[in-house]
C-alpha cells in the first residue's frame, strides 16, 4: 500500500485480498473536509453517494466533493483495489484563480454526475498520471511534487468531460426521488428545524418509513445525516473566521455542549481550537 499525506493533499493505493462481505460495511458511510478523486481497479462494488448509486467498473472514476456524503459497499468477496488522491479546494488558487477546474466539484446537485468512465473520459491517461503519483521516489518532497504536478493534468482531463457532458447534452437528470427531495431539502436548511417530526410531516411520510428509506438510500439515519452536514458547515464556518458559538448557533445547533461534544468528537479537536 502506497500512502502520502500533508495538511492539503493526501495520496492512496490500496488493495484488500480479502474485503468484508456483502452482509458487512467495508466503511460507514462518511464525508471528507477535501474533495476527492476515487478511481476503482478491481473488485465489485457500488458506491453510494448522497442517495444515489454507482455501479463501479474497473477503470472507472468517482470525484466527490468535501462534504458530500459516500459509501463504499462491496458485492463480492473479491479482491478490492483502488486509488484515492484527496485535496484541499485551496490548493489549486494559485494556478486556477477562477475555480475553472473545480466545477465539476462544485456545479452540480449534490450525488449528481460523479461517476465518469472509460465512456467519457481519458481513463487511460488519468491512469497513467496516478500511476506516475505511485511510483514516485519514496521522498516526501518529491512525492508531493508528483501528487501535485499530477492532479492538475488529472482535473484539467475531468474539466474537459464535464463540459463535452454539457455540450453534448448527454446528461438525463433522473426524476427526483422522494429521499432525494428529503436529502436537497436537508442541505437547503441546515440552520432550520430539521426535526423528524418536522420532515415527516412536510414530505407526508411516517418517521419510521422516512427514517429506513433514508437510511437505505444513504447509509446513516436521518439524524445522523444532519449532524453531520452541520458539523462540516459550522467547520467551515469557524475556517473563514467566525466565532465557536456563532457557527453553532449559525448551523442548527441549539446546545453549544453538544455541538462541543459533536464537534470534537468528528474532527479530533475542539471548535476553539480550529479557529485561527
Amino acid at each position: 500500500m502506497f500512502v502520502y499525506s500533508d495538511e492539503k493533499i493526501q495520496f492512496h493505493h490500496s488493495i484488500d485480498l480479502q474485503p468484508l462481505n456483502v452482509a458487512d460495511n467495508l466503511a460507514a458511510s462518511h464525508a471528507h473536509n477535501r474533495n476527492e478523486i476515487f478511481y476503482f481497479i478491481s473488485g465489485r462494488a457500488s458506491y453510494l453517494v448522497e442517495g444515489s448509486v454507482y455501479k463501479l467498473i474497473p477503470g472507472s472514476i468517482l470525484i466527490i466533493r468535501s462534504g458530500e456524503m459516500h459509501k463504499i459497499v462491496i458485492e463480492e468477496d473479491l479482491p478490492y483495489e483502488r486509488m484515492a488522491l484527496h485535496f484541499d479546494s485551496d490548493i489549486m488558487n494559485l494556478l486556477d484563480k477562477n475555480g475553472i477546474l473545480s466545477e465539476p466539484f462544485i456545479n452540480r446537485p449534490l450525488g449528481v454526475e460523479n461517476f465518469y468512465s472509460s465512456n467519457d473520459i481519458r481513463i487511460g491517461h488519468i491512469y497513467e498520471c496516478l500511476k506516475s503519483i505511485d511510483s514516485s521516489p519514496e521522498d516526501d518532497e518529491m512525492r508531493r511534487i508528483a501528487i501535485t504536478s499530477n492532479l492538475f493534468t488529472i482535473l484539467y482531463e475531468i474539466k474537459l468531460a464535464f463540459d463535452e457532458r454539457r455540450n453534448k447534452k448527454t446528461i438525463n437528470k433522473p426524476v427526483q426521488s422522494l429521499t432525494g427531495e428529503i436529502i436537497a431539502y436537508i442541505n437547503a436548511n441546515l440552520s432550520s428545524d430539521l426535526s423528524l417530526d418536522m420532515l415527516s410531516e412536510k414530505f407526508f411520510i411516517s418517521k419510521n418509513h422516512l427514517n429506513r428509506i433514508f437510511k437505505i438510500a444513504t447509509g446513516v439515519t436521518v439524524w445522523e445525516y444532519v449532524k453531520l452536514k452541520r458539523l462540516i458547515m459550522a467547520r467551515n464556518s469557524i475556517l473563514a473566521g467566525s466565532s465557536a458559538i456563532t457557527a453553532c448557533q449559525s448551523s442548527g445547533f441549539n446546545d453549544y455542549s453538544a455541538f462541543y461534544r459533536a464537534y470534537k468528537e468528528r474532527f479530533g479537536v475542539s471548535p476553539k481550537n480550529n479557529q485561527k
